[in-house]
């Protein structure tokens, strides 16, 4: 079994770090066809999780082009070797790699894109969860209100960006020329899973910190007293029923726990 295992470490090795000082051992009637063997499966290995990282982030892949997204591939595997039982959850820190590596962090718009595919993907692979409805918060007794928290779908992501990223996305994933990449005005995007489908869409400022509230755990009455910095006190409770409703209705929203009478 030693033997064995030894040989599995230094293939497993051989595969991750592929070196001449790192080859196996290899004995038998023919060791070169033996090494051709292994080379091959080398090789196979590191191409099939190109093709994985280019599955999880496709229009990345479709913006560098094949030969730019390829050498980003094959350094990234050098540097991150796949952590995973499964390889789609390889690529998990592509955008940290874009960011810090001197041959890409010239280009902040490559790792921005690759956050923003990564949070899509994660979205759809999220945990299935109930979506609340506008009759479960209408049925809510009004003294349950004040204190009441409401829990966020498990696919829901906010990425934020400043470059054009989501039109670059946009023409690609229609199969058009994208624009140039340039900086645009900083904003948050709001994704999200419903059904089998991934939505995204831009948010407002105000929409943003309510959100975040809602994710820290607030209740309803603290996300009020949040808008009342925002809007005359008049508008608040307009402003909360249009925002519970926009939630409601995107299904952004999986629980509603009501307050202590």
């Amino acid at each position: 079994m030693n033997g064995l295992r030894g040989l599995q470490h230094d293939l497993q090795r051989y595969l991750l770090h592929p070196r001449d000082d790192a080859r196996p051992q290899v004995t038998g009637r023919d060791p070169v066809d033996a090494l051709a063997r292994l080379n091959i499966y080398a090789t196979a290995y590191r191409l099939r999780l190109v093709d994985a990282l280019r599955a999880n982030y496709p229009k990345l892949a479709a913006w560098l082009g094949e030969n730019k997204f390829t050498e980003v591939a094959l350094a990234y595997l050098q540097e991150q070797p796949s952590r995973y039982r499964s390889i789609r959850y390889f690529g998990d820190r592509l955008a940290e790699f874009l960011d810090r590596t001197e041959r890409w962090r010239g280009r902040p718009a490559l790792a921005l894109m690759a956050r923003f595919e990564w949070a899509l993907d994660t979205a759809f692979d999220a945990a299935d969860a109930a979506y609340a409805t506008p009759a479960q918060m209408q049925e809510l007794p009004p003294p349950c209100w004040a204190g009441a928290r409401l829990t966020v779908h498990p696919s829901v992501r906010s990425v934020d960006l400043d470059w054009n990223i989501v039109r670059i996305w946009k023409a690609l994933d229609q199969e058009q020329r994208p624009p140039r990449a340039r900086r645009a005005r900083r904003r948050a995007w709001l994704i999200w899973r419903q059904g089998l489908e991934t939505h995204f869409r831009s948010l407002p400022p105000v929409e943003t910190e309510a959100l975040n509230a809602l994710i820290q755990g607030r209740t309803f009455a603290e996300l009020c007293e949040l808008l009342c910095r925002h809007y005359p006190e008049s508008s608040v409770p307009g402003q909360a029923a249009a925002l519970l409703s926009r939630w409601l209705g995107n299904g952004v929203i999986s629980e509603i726990h009501p307050g202590s009478w």
